[in-house]
């Protein structure tokens, strides 16, 4: 990993590496090395920006009320325990249709509008605090 961190914020060029390297079945080790990134970085960034699909239930076999999952009381997602090892998104999953596990997809673009709206409250938040700190001061 390259010690300059000039560039301290991934780009959407980056998350658009990242999705690629997902869709390819890339681990995350190998998308960080293509980005001189972190490891650890490229998996925050998966999971902080992934979307969840509606998993299947893990009662599904014993089910009583007529496998109608929509605000059923007895409803328990399945959990896949492993997702996260790598690449902690179903994006090149060739099962993801019939699989009943819990699914993630990685979408670079979403990904990026969240960034820049998370950082432009983070940014309105500062001018206010600026502003606040001014009138204090006068």
């Amino acid at each position: 990993m390259s010690t300059n961190n000039k560039n301290l914020h991934l780009t959407d060029q980056d998350r658009i590496i990242i999705e690629k390297g997902i869709e390819n079945s890339s681990t995350k080790a190998a998308i960080a090395l293509t980005l001189v990134k972190d490891k650890s970085t490229i998996g925050k960034e998966i999971k902080a920006h992934r979307c969840s699909y509606n998993p299947s239930c893990a009662n599904k076999d014993e089910c009583s009320h007529n496998h109608v999952c929509s605000d059923c009381p007895d409803f328990k997602p399945f959990k896949y325990n492993r997702r996260d090892r790598s690449p902690g998104a179903c994006n090149s999953c060739s099962k993801y249709t019939h699989c009943r596990y819990d699914k993630f997809k990685y979408s670079a673009d979403l990904a990026h509008k969240e960034y820049r709206k998370k950082l432009s409250i983070i940014t309105s938040k500062m001018v206010y605090l600026e502003n606040l700190v001014f009138l204090i001061l006068i």
